[in-house]
């Protein structure tokens, strides 16, 4: 098992190393990471979404998941709560560095770190877990993460940065599968 976590751990360093040569070597340049990072997060990460709860996600089995967007909510709102805590023992707060360290205490990384770590240690069949959790992650994200770190933002901001693409997969291949598609 600590062989796989160190294996995981090196694949993410060494995408890491890769986008660094990639910028290091000007195969890669600025302008390009915004079209790069729109094509990834809004096209090609929805796909991996929809096929992989398509393939692996069984019907009968969603009823047993529905703590699991609870669960994912409730890991932001703790970290939340425990920014709460600590905050008290900052000597700095000021210039956004409270908000900053409060909106880190809640915000966990949610998405690409646990989906190398989960597909390495037990296999593709349960990262469909995980995107089903992540749909309470989302939520907090851009709800309670979004809140604490600048002060809040209005209900309707929220609404629109929780309506991603990412969110539009998890709901519509759940749609799919319920539907016997």
């Amino acid at each position: 098992m600590q062989e796989k976590i160190i294996y995981a751990i090196l694949e993410i360093f060494g995408m890491f190393a890769l986008g660094a040569i990639l910028r290091h070597r000007q195969l890669l340049r600025h302008e390009d990471l915004d079209r790069l990072s729109k094509l990834i997060f809004d096209i090609l990460f929805p796909l991996l979404i929809f096929a992989s709860l398509y393939r692996d996600l069984k019907p009968e089995r969603l009823y047993e998941m529905w703590s699991l967007p609870v669960i994912g909510l409730g890991i932001m709102a703790f970290g939340a709560v425990v920014g709460f805590g600590l905050i008290c023992g900052m000597s700095d707060r000021k210039n956004g560095r409270g908000e900053t360290f409060m909106h880190f205490c809640a915000i966990n990384n949610y998405q690409f770190l646990p989906l190398i770590v989960i597909g390495n240690l037990w296999g593709d069949k349960y990262v469909p877990l995980l995107f089903i959790l992540n749909l309470g992650s989302t939520i907090g994200q851009w709800t309670i993460g979004i809140a604490l770190l600048s002060g809040g933002g209005g209900i309707r901001k929220s609404l629109k940065n929780i309506l991603t693409p990412n969110l539009y997969a998890v709901v519509i291949t759940l749609l799919i599968i319920c539907g016997g598609v």
